[in-house]
């Protein structure tokens, strides 16, 4: 067999490889796609008042919070990883900034707490999974139980208040029947789309979940990548 044929050899081998890889996942896309459809219509023929606009826009206003914490497990999915300690980590975060507040702490302050609070256990959760290799199930669980002990702890089991009112009317406030929130979830998504598709950090985030120990041979440092 000569080089030329041992090349057109190689290169059908490899396209039919990436038809293989590439028809199944298609075929899932257009499962998911069709279950959602078809959920949807069965909803709406048998639920009294679904498919109307007031019922869509509420629920559109309150899946933004969920939609945002989404946004965020996409990364970790992606890696491969699990995070188990995110409920709480929100929970803890919004006590601290409401506690903030209440003791007449400016909110913009107290979004910078949250934030920091919020981003400081992440931190921890990345740095054990990337540098320290533990198992992320069992990291983010033992998260998960301290988090919620310390939330527990800080609030004696009661619920607290004190929320600026300046901060609810900002993230409650309409365009039209559309929250504010609403509008934050979208820019989200399309930056985390923009930035999983064409930056470096979402090329190789996507190759680490594909396989770490390829990724690695590939010279990506995995390591660096988990804990980001």
């Amino acid at each position: 067999m000569t080089t030329v044929q041992r090349s057109a050899s190689a290169q059908n081998v490899s396209t039919v490889a990436q038809q293989s890889d590439v028809r199944p996942i298609a075929w899932i896309r257009i499962a998911y796609g069709s279950t959602i459809v078809v959920v949807l219509l069965t909803l709406a023929l048998t639920v009294d008042n679904f498919a109307t606009t007031k019922n869509l826009t509420n629920v559109l206003n309150q899946s933004a919070v969920l939609g945002l914490l989404a946004i965020g497990m996409t990364f970790v999915l992606v890696g491969a990883g699990i995070d188990l300690s995110l409920p709480a980590n929100m929970a803890l975060t919004a006590v601290l900034g409401t506690m903030f507040m209440k003791a007449g702490g400016h909110p913009i302050l107290a979004i910078v707490i949250m934030l920091a609070t919020a981003s400081f256990i992440g931190l921890i959760n990345g740095l054990s999974v990337g540098i320290l290799q533990m198992i992320p199930f069992v990291v983010t669980l033992a998260m998960m139980t301290v988090v919620s002990g310390a939330t527990v702890s800080l609030t004696q089991s009661v619920s607290v208040t004190g929320v600026s009112e300046n901060l609810i009317t900002l993230f409650a406030s309409k365009l039209g029947p559309i929250q504010f929130s609403v509008f934050v979830l979208v820019a989200f998504t399309m930056i985390t789309s923009i930035a999983m598709a064409k930056s470096m950090y979402g090329r190789r985030l996507y190759a680490t979940g594909t396989s770490d120990r390829a990724a690695r041979v590939a010279g990506i440092a995995t390591h660096r990548v988990a804990p980001l």
